[in-house]
């Protein structure tokens, strides 16, 4: 019924709109007489069942067993069928017109009556002496007629010279079957392969999505707004201050200092929204809400001479903010660096140096202390030998002042009349190497006014100067 066609096989199928394209058999089902087929079109594979005698008549070369019928269906009711061929030969007869002379020793006589299988005659004639040979006449014999068994023996040959045909156009079909399929395999796959890498991307974005909702908290209003802020980072490029930056010859600058999220902010699953891309620029996103209530970010951007990321060190804060300034107090000039910024800010542990777990301060880490270590070593130059270093602590809190070098006595800022401001019996200490330094610094924070915050457990309470 289905010949040499099987699942798999690659057909020839027309539309409803009179389109012929290959497709591939899908389902045989004998029981309806009809096979089941698909291919792939618009981006999607597409199906339906066709009558097995429709598949027959576009795809004859996939029914050898159909030709064979056709082929048979010559032979009616066991009939003999005359193979056509040339019309025979009529009989002819031979004469010959002239007797040899048997007698004459001179002219042999040849016949060719005794020569076994043929029938021709040949005869010589001697004409003036010269033998003459006469052309042979040829005697063809009848066709024998045909008969039903020699018929059924051509029919045979026939059907062999169709059946080595069929197989060759078979052989073919096959070669243009395996190319279609082929082309169906491969698109086939290709659409496996897509769809693979689709649902593992799809898994991959969940898995970061359950990341971020273990980070921020399953219940975190600001979960949205995280993801919002790292997809926006993903796409940036970034350019931040490096050690080996040149710095640059400015009057005043200002300059902002980043810092990492500390562990109360991380137990309240607060989230970063300061982003730093270049040594001069930082980006701030403001979550906001729409009024039909879409979250989305306001991304600000500031400029600044220096911007200093979370993993900047107080070394690299200090090339580029205090060190400039203390040539130019060699040079006859006056200097200032302050840290202004809110509370839990980190204004203490720049100017002042890193904090431990237990609330002690490394001064030597400090703007304060490595400013100190420059002064001195300018004073070790030939030009400087003359000059002395004095120092002087002091803190401005509640609106009063007090000398941190002198038992946190009360002091007066006067305006002389000259009018320059002064803090009137403010003890001043002669310092001539780091280690005193280094001394009245840790004596001076340890006096300080501080107390515990809802940013930090150690915060410092006043603002504090140090002068040289």
């Amino acid at each position: 019924m289905f010949g040499i066609l099987a699942i798999n096989t690659s057909v020839d199928i027309q539309r409803s709109d009179g389109r012929i394209h290959p497709a591939v058999v899908h389902k045989l089902n004998p029981e309806l007489h009809s096979v089941a087929v698909e291919w792939f079109e618009e981006g999607e594979i597409k199906g339906k069942e066709i009558d097995i005698r429709v598949v027959a008549d576009l795809n004859p070369l996939l029914f050898p067993s159909t030709a064979s019928d056709k082929a048979k269906s010559q032979v009616i009711n066991g009939a003999a069928f005359k193979q056509p061929g040339p019309p025979p030969a009529k009989q002819t007869k031979a004469t010959s017109q002239y007797q040899p002379d048997t007698t004459s020793k001179n002219i042999p006589v040849t016949s060719s009556a005794n020569r076994p299988g043929t029938t021709a005659r040949s005869t010589r004639a001697s004409i003036g002496g010269i033998v003459q040979p006469r052309a042979p006449q040829i005697q063809s014999q009848p066709a024998p007629p045909l008969t039903a068994q020699s018929s059924a023996s051509v029919y045979s040959a026939k059907q062999d010279n169709s059946q080595q045909a069929d197989s060759t156009f078979v052989s073919e079909a096959d070669k243009k079957k395996d190319s279609r399929r082929s082309n169906v395999v491969s698109e086939v796959e290709r659409l496996k392969k897509a769809r693979e890498d689709r649902r593992a991307k799809q898994a991959e974005a969940i898995q970061q999505k359950q990341q971020l909702m273990d980070e921020a908290g399953a219940h975190n209003p600001n979960f949205e707004f995280l993801r919002m802020i790292r997809e926006f980072r993903h796409d940036l490029d970034y350019r931040t201050l490096a050690d080996n930056d040149p710095v640059k010859d400015h009057q005043i600058s200002v300059c902002v200092r980043k810092r990492p999220l500390n562990t109360k902010e991380g137990k309240k699953k607060e989230i970063d929204v300061i982003t730093i891309t270049d040594r001069d620029t930082l980006l701030m996103h403001e979550p906001k809400v729409k009024v039909d209530l879409t979250k989305y970010l306001d991304n600000q951007q500031f400029r600044f001479d220096y911007v200093f990321d979370e993993n900047s060190s107080n070394d690299m804060v200090y090339r580029y903010t205090a060190k400039p300034l203390i040539k130019t107090i060699f040079e006859g000039g006056m200097a200032t660096c302050f840290a202004y910024g809110q509370t839990g800010s980190g204004k203490t542990h720049t100017m002042g140096g890193d904090f431990t777990t237990r609330g002690q301060q490394d001064c030597t880490k400090g703007i304060y202390m490595q400013s100190a270590s420059d002064i001195f070593r300018y004073i070790k130059q030939p030009n400087y030998q003359n000059l002395n270093v004095h120092c002087s602590f002091f803190e401005i809190y509640s609106g009063k002042v007090f000398d941190l070098l002198n038992n946190k006595a009360k002091l007066r800022v006067l305006e002389d009349g000259k009018q320059n401001v002064n803090v009137v019996n403010l003890k001043e200490v002669n310092t001539r190497k780091e280690e005193d330094v280094l001394k009245w610094i840790s004596h001076g924070s340890q006096v300080r006014t501080s107390g515990t915050t809802s940013v930090n457990n150690h915060s410092s309470r006043s603002h504090a100067v140090f002068q040289f």
